[in-house]
C-alpha cells in the first residue's frame, strides 16, 4: 500500500486526500468559529430563550416582554461580534415572547367582551 498524500481507493487506484483547508468558513465543522478564540454565548440569549419559556406558561404580559428585550440585546451583540453563539436561543426567546404576549392581550379581550 502507498502512503504519503495519495492513499489508495475503491479498486486499488490512487485517490487525492484533501487537507485541511485554513481558509475555511468560520463555524464550519472541525474547529471553533476564528483560530485560537473559544466561541462564547451572546449575553441574554439563554435568558432570553429561559424566560420565553416561562412567558408562554405564565406571566405571559410581563415575562414576554422581557424576553423580547433580552433577545433583541443578544441579537444585536452578535451582529457586532460574529464569534458570539446563541442566535438560535435569542430567536427561539424572541419568538415565544411575541406568541405568549399576543395570546395574553387575545385572552384579555376575550375576557373583557363575554363581560355584561
Amino acid at each position: 500500500m502507498a502512503n504519503g498524500p495519495y492513499g489508495a481507493g475503491p479498486g486499488g487506484g490512487m485517490v487525492p486526500q484533501q487537507p485541511p483547508n485554513p481558509y475555511s468558513p468560520p463555524g464550519a465543522p472541525g474547529g471553533p468559529p476564528f483560530p485560537g478564540r473559544a466561541s462564547m454565548e451572546a449575553p441574554g440569549a439563554k435568558n432570553a430563550l429561559i424566560l420565553g419559556i416561562f412567558a408562554f406558561f405564565c406571566c405571559g404580559l410581563v415575562l414576554g416582554p422581557l424576553a423580547i428585550i433580552n433577545a433583541n440585546k443578544a441579537r444585536s451583540a452578535i451582529a457586532m461580534d460574529p464569534s458570539l453563539t446563541g442566535g438560535g436561543m435569542a430567536t427561539a426567546g424572541m419568538v415565544l415572547g411575541i406568541i405568549s404576549l399576543v395570546l395574553n392581550v387575545i385572552g384579555i379581550i376575550a375576557r373583557f367582551a363575554t363581560m355584561r
